[in-house]
């Protein structure tokens, strides 16, 4: 697809008068289901972005539908809005900060804002509150070595994406757009299926993993889709240990869990030092799943080491579970443990 590209002269960008020169790839007028001009498409972004001016307007087709995409800018950001050639309706919205040449100082954990007043910055721009979204992502991520959450929602048929700056709160980029494709079922459900809400979610891993948000600090929490199924993939952090859990979207079942204690420099070098057997490390690894050792399926039991560390790998089915843990060889303590359902 090649777009035709609507160059804007600088310096007339007036209302009512709009300067516009046409290059195309190829000759030919318009087509006629382009019923609104490239300028009354300027004066309609314009009017969304009233502090920004108009410096270029591109026609362009969107699953076969005519639209114009205008870029603006002001001082601090870029713009581009997306219009239905036909309507004048805008579909989508996309906001995003210039690049700063400003570096920020040494962070932890404490100078960071938390997710949920991430959340409330997102859901105050878009004028929305949570009790009438749809959450689908809040990650905390990094971008050029720079914190920020980026939260997804939506309402109805209209997705919002939004990146928050976690230290200062400043909305980095958003994006908002209205999903054209008609659909049917629940309101946060497709074909009539009703998905979890991400918080219940969140509540199950928790329970699962024998914590309460107060104790974490969340990095993940986004509705995906597996093979055609629909899934939370969630992940948090407690002290030194990091948790990642997939959660079947409909029923709630945990299809994948997983937690790893982050490495720290191993004092059991000394030659007095002394591994416990594997025998118990079998046992240690049975109990924190749950099972025995005549429900259990010995897929691997070895002896290596792993970052440094000298641990038991232990891989075993049981109870409909796939386990496989990393338990450290001198102390008995899980550095790692990850759990998969088996699909029939």
């Amino acid at each position: 697809m090649k777009k035709r590209i609507l160059s804007i002269a600088a310096g007339t960008i007036l209302l009512g008068t709009l300067a516009v020169s046409t290059v195309m790839a190829n000759s030919g007028t318009a087509p006629s289901r382009y019923l609104i001009t490239a300028e009354q498409a300027a004066q309609l972004a314009q009017s969304e972005i009233p502090d920004a001016k108009v410096y270029q307007v591109e026609r362009d087709r969107e699953n076969g539908t005519p639209v114009y995409e205008v870029d603006l800018e002001n001082e601090t950001s870029r713009y581009e809005v997306t219009l239905d050639a036909q309507t004048g309706a805008v579909w989508k919205t996309e906001q995003k900060l210039k690049k700063s040449d400003s570096v920020d100082p040494a962070l932890d954990a404490s100078s960071l804002i938390d997710v949920e007043q991430a959340k409330s910055i997102a859901l105050s721009h878009a004028g929305l509150t949570e009790a009438e979204v749809v959450l689908t992502k809040a990650k905390l991520d990094y971008d050029d070595r720079k914190p920020e959450y980026e939260i997804e929602f939506r309402k109805d048929n209209r997705e919002y994406e939004y990146e928050i700056d976690a230290i200062s709160g400043a909305i980095r980029k958003w994006e908002s757009e209205q999903n054209r494709d008609q659909q049917t079922g629940s309101e946060n459900g497709q074909g009539g299926i009703r998905y979890l809400a991400l918080e219940e979610a969140k509540n199950m891993v928790l329970a699962h993993a024998g914590l309460s948000d107060t104790d974490v600090l969340f990095t993940k929490a986004k509705l995906e889709f597996d093979d055609g199924r629909a899934e939370y993939e969630i992940e948090f952090r407690k002290d030194n240990r990091e948790y990642e859990y997939e959660i079947d979207a409909v029923s709630g079942a945990i299809r994948k869990g997983e937690f790893e204690q982050k490495k720290e420099a191993q004092s059991n070098t000394g030659a007095q030092a002394q591994t416990i057997s594997l025998e118990a490390a079998k046992e240690i690894a049975f109990t924190y799943a749950g099972v025995t050792a005549e429900q259990a399926a010995i897929l691997e039991a070895e002896l290596d080491r792993e970052d440094g560390q000298t641990v038991y790998e232990i891989e075993f089915t049981g109870n409909g579970q796939k386990w496989e843990l990393e338990i450290n060889a001198f102390t008995g303590v899980i550095c790692k443990a990850e759990q998969k359902t088996i699909r029939s």
